[in-house]
């Protein structure tokens, strides 16, 4: 594919938005970061209780969780860089779908005559969810666990959407069209990896840069992870999931009410 002019917007400053399937690690993906919308809710849940006598109800702390809704439109300098696009749209789409138990799985496929052709009938048994579809998410310093390593996340879906008669338009095959511009919506529930919060002494027990790295120690280690050839992320600079205990401790627990996150 022919290098595209915004290939140096984004190698400049890693520009990518990553995602990590931890399900199946070999599914990963990455958009170059034409951010259109980003931001970050953190709630604090507590659960209130009325007690006869008392003005204000008892106040007991559950947990703070953390959301990120994130918008970004994929661009394409042309028809080659838009069906790349849409490849990606694609796998990450199929991202959203968990992992199944092989083992009780059983298929019936038998041949039958149809219309003078063969076809193939399947017929498999209830399937045993083996991993949910857990993923990995960064971008830059503001949606990171630490220097290129992603948030583990619960994502609700993604929406897609793009004007194929306006003036961004389409390129047009014989019986396909590709949008020459997707825009791309999703809600990040980010699950902790670890205890957030503060020691009787006064103490934070997490990382020093969270929730976004800020210093510019922080920023230029970030930036030093970056490909030195290119001034940018290659193909394999993915989120970081080689903390093998912890994810799969998330993946096995993911209902877990007392599961921290980042």
């Amino acid at each position: 594919m022919a290098a595209s002019p915004t290939d140096g917007y984004a190698n400049r400053g890693d520009y990518y938005i990553y995602f990590q399937s931890l399900h199946t690690p070999s599914a990963n993906v990455k958009f170059k970061a034409f951010v259109t919308n980003l931001s970050q809710e953190f709630t604090t849940n507590w659960n209130s209780q009325t007690v006869f006598g008392r003005m204000d109800p008892i106040q007991t702390f559950q947990n703070t969780q953390r959301t990120i809704s994130l918008s970004w439109k994929t661009t394409s300098y042309d028809s080659e860089e838009a069906a790349e696009n849409l490849k990606k749209i694609n796998l990450l789409t199929k991202m959203l779908y968990p992992t199944y138990d092989d083992a009780g799985r059983e298929a019936d496929l038998s041949h039958e005559k149809n219309n003078g052709k063969d076809a193939v009938s399947s017929f498999p048994n209830a399937l045993t969810i083996a991993k949910p579809p857990l993923m990995r998410v960064r971008f830059v310093n503001l949606i990171q666990a630490s220097p290129n390593k992603g948030l583990i996340a619960a994502i609700a879906g993604f929406s897609y959407s793009s004007d194929l008669a306006g003036d961004e338009g389409v390129f047009d095959f014989k019986n396909n069209i590709i949008p020459k511009t997707i825009e791309v919506s999703c809600t990040i529930n980010v699950l902790h990896e670890y205890d957030l919060g503060w020691s009787q002494d006064g103490e934070w027990l997490g990382d020093g840069s969270f929730p976004f790295a800020t210093s510019p120690a922080d920023l230029t280690e970030t930036l030093t992870q970056t490909n030195p050839s290119t001034g940018g992320a290659d193909d394999t600079d993915i989120p970081d999931v080689s903390d093998a205990s912890v994810e799969n401790a998330i993946l096995s627990n993911t209902n877990n009410p007392n599961t921290q996150g980042n």
